[in-house]
């Protein structure tokens, strides 16, 4: 991901590329954006991502942003189950039906966190965050 980060903003010569784990990683330094993408699922308890969330915060200048792309639970069962539909439908237009059912499902229940977009979104308001909002949901 971010080798394609890399190329998709080659052009902007000021972007910083960090990685670490998400458990433990501190901003050296007070930046003007933070994006992060398909990770914060893969964090074990939903007090790990509020500890996420406030470290972010503290790691922006004023004014900064935070753009965050993952995986998120629908609000009810019945949103939950037609998310998942739309995702084997989304795979099976380039994986068969065999290898969604044997090993794309099985790895995300076994493997992936993900907590309701309701929550995160209290939770980035509590870390600070000011006009949190869905600007892409798919």
């Amino acid at each position: 991901m971010i080798a394609m980060a890399r190329v998709k903003l080659e052009r902007h010569r000021q972007v910083r590329y960090m990685t670490g784990d998400l458990n433990t990683f501190e901003f050296d330094g007070n930046y003007h954006a933070a994006v992060s993408s398909l990770a914060l699922h893969h964090l074990p308890a939903d007090d790990d991502k509020r500890r996420f969330y406030r470290r972010v915060y503290a790691g922006l200048r004023s004014g900064g942003v935070f753009y965050n792309a993952d995986m998120v639970l629908g609000s009810t069962d019945s949103l939950q189950a037609e998310y998942m539909r739309q995702w084997r439908a989304f795979m099976l237009r380039a994986i068969p039906l065999e290898e969604i059912e044997s090993r794309w499902i099985p790895n995300y229940l076994a493997e992936d966190r993900p907590a309701k977009l309701m929550h995160h979104i209290a939770w980035l308001t509590e870390a600070g965050f000011a006009d949190v909002d869905v600007v892409w949901k798919r």
